[in-house]
Order: C-alpha cells, then structure tokens, then sequence
C-alpha cells in the first residue's frame, strides 16, 4: 500500500490541491484517510476512483 500527499495526489490526478480540499469539504472525489492532522490518500483507491469516473458515450 502506497500513501500519498495531498499535492502527489494532486499532481496524479492533474488537479490543483484546492480542489482536492474543495472536494473533501463536498464529500466528493477520491477517498481519503485522515491521520491526526494530517489528510492521505491510498493511490489503489485514487486509482480505483479516477477509473470508475470515466464516461463512455
């Protein structure tokens, strides 16, 4: 299991870390796992989530 930064995270999804922040406070976007102060991400689950958000015609 890997643990990622908010701004890996960020920069995997190409995404600035305001959203990421923005998507937290909406309950939105990849899971995330808080520990003490400090905001983490899985990448398997940031993976997995970017793959169920594509959309096919």
């Amino acid at each position: 299991m890997s643990i990622w930064k908010e701004t890996e995270t960020s920069e995997y999804l190409k995404i600035s870390p305001m959203t990421l922040r923005i998507w937290r406070h909406k309950k939105q976007g990849p899971p995330w796992i808080k520990l003490g102060k400090c905001v983490r991400y899985d990448s398997a689950s940031v993976e997995a989530w970017a793959k169920r958000q594509e959309v096919r015609p």
